[in-house]
């Protein structure tokens, strides 16, 4: 019984010392299964990051007149609606920016990866919500297509339905998502580029090798504005009924509710300050009735 009694002691102090040096999951982190191993990068706050290093790390493309940017040598400025509201925070809070340029399409992922603190000027699509989430909704934005003006079998959205309608799209773009997840249009019907130039998207209509290209109308109105040619003569469709509404604003990695939550409120506390109000104002009158406040 002794015996017994030792080798049970023996064991209850092995199990005791391998309990302590198990590593410990902090709250927030993300344990893989296959090695026990922890997600260092999913364990991190976002803010406290941004707060200590007094820096944030951003991405964006271009899409005026919401977002832009100026390259000039090394240094970068950023411009558009929420371009100067960044800048503005930043300079309120006492912070500087790491920009990278990018293209739209790869902006969910490079926040999903952490490679990134935010991603400015972002749909929101029940596909994107998946893998990231959403800060500062501030604004809606209509979606639509662009057609020839001769062009009269695509009046509704419903028309889209018809077998013998091509559809043109860009991978990973708002039409993408919308034509494959919600009204499931058959592969044979679409033509996907594999571009972010939206030029080449409207030139498939205008060549006629697709009958619409849909994408944003922010996107389509700039298109036909600074067409070098006027034809064939196009047209944009669905802007009383559209597509959908997306609303627009700010990507963040999941499970950073304290991030999310600090840019709500300092995007939305910089919202109502004259100058960007007075911005804000002309960019929704040039604009009318496809940017609107969320």
């Amino acid at each position: 019984m002794d015996l017994i009694a030792g080798v049970a002691t023996i064991v209850a102090a092995i199990v005791a010392v391998i309990a302590y040096v198990r590593p410990r999951s902090t709250p927030g982190s993300t344990a893989k299964a296959s090695s026990g191993l922890v997600n260092d990068k999913c364990s991190e706050s976002s803010l406290v990051n941004v707060i200590s290093s007094k820096t944030i790390r951003v991405v964006c493309f271009r899409y005026p007149p919401l977002i832009d940017y100026e390259i000039n040598g090394n240094d970068v400025n950023l411009t558009g609606l929420y371009g100067e509201m960044l800048k503005l925070i930043a300079r309120q809070e006492g912070l500087s920016m790491s920009f990278s340029a990018i293209n739209t399409g790869d902006a969910i992922g490079a926040v999903e990866n952490y490679d990134t603190d935010m991603a400015l000027c972002i749909f929101q699509t029940s596909q994107r919500s998946k893998r990231v989430d959403f800060s500062a909704l501030l604004h809606t934005v209509k979606v639509g297509g662009l057609i020839l003006s001769t062009q009269s079998k695509i009046r509704a959205v419903g028309d889209l339905q018809q077998s013998s309608v091509r559809i043109a799209v860009c991978r990973g773009e708002i039409g993408h998502e919308w034509v494959t997840t919600v009204m499931r249009i058959p592969k044979r019907r679409l033509t996907i580029l594999d571009t972010h130039d939206n030029r080449e998207l409207a030139m498939l209509v205008e060549s006629g090798k697709a009958d619409i290209a849909l994408a944003d109308f922010i996107t389509l109105s700039q298109y036909l504005e600074l067409r070098e040619t006027r034809q064939p003569a196009m047209r944009m469709v669905f802007r009383r009924d559209p597509i959908t509404i997306c609303s627009n604003g700010i990507a963040v990695a999941r499970g950073q509710e304290d991030w999310a939550n600090w840019l709500d409120q300092k995007f939305r506390e910089i919202q109502c300050t004259p100058e960007i109000q007075k911005m804000e104002t002309q960019t929704l009158k040039n604009y009318k009735n496809i940017i609107q406040r969320n």
